[in-house]
Parts: C-alpha cells; structure tokens; sequence
C-alpha cells in the first residue's frame, strides 16, 4: 500500500498536469478493487503483481502517450525485479486485432 501511494504521488509530480489524471482516494480504491478481483480469479498470483497489474489497467487508458513512459518508471523503480507476465486476453485480443487489420 505504501508503494501505491508513493506511485500516485510520483506520477502527481512527474508526469504532465491533466484534467482526467486522478490520484486521489477514488482511483486508490478502483486499484484495490481491481486487485482484489484478480487475486480472488488467480489465488496462486502473488499480490504485488495482482497490485501492478490493477495499476496498469488502471491507468495506462487515462495516460498521454508522453507519460507512458514516465509511468513506467516509476512502476519499474518502485517494483525494480518484479517480473510481470503478460495477461492472456484471449479471445478478445484476437477481435480487437482481427478488426484493426
């Protein structure tokens, strides 16, 4: 949790100042929720990469393509040999793709 924080108040200071960037105590939860939900779905996952990839999904969507790499960062320093693997969207990914081509 406080590594969460710390995130939210890095990302306050580093990355671009945006109307639709929220930090506050409401994206804390959504994350959390987020969190949850994974690990109830995925029990053997470990808890920091059920937080990661709830922070991820969170906030990568909300994100100017400048910040991305910013916030990267800041998940890569805080979380410095934490290997995230890749989530499997299956079906959905195969859509998405099959209609972008």
């Amino acid at each position: 949790a406080q590594k969460m924080v710390k995130m939210y108040k890095l990302c306050s200071e580093q990355l671009s100042q945006q109307d639709h960037y929220d930090y506050g105590m409401r994206q804390v939860k959504s994350v959390l929720v987020m969190a949850g939900e994974q690990k109830r779905a995925n029990p053997e996952l470990h808890e920091n990469i059920s937080l990661i990839r709830a922070m991820l999904e969170a906030n990568i969507p909300r994100f100017l393509a400048d910040d991305l790499p910013l916030f990267h960062g800041i998940i890569g320093d805080l979380y410095p040999n934490l290997d995230i693997p890749a989530v499997d969207y299956g079906t959905l990914q195969v859509a998405c793709e099959e209609a972008l081509v």
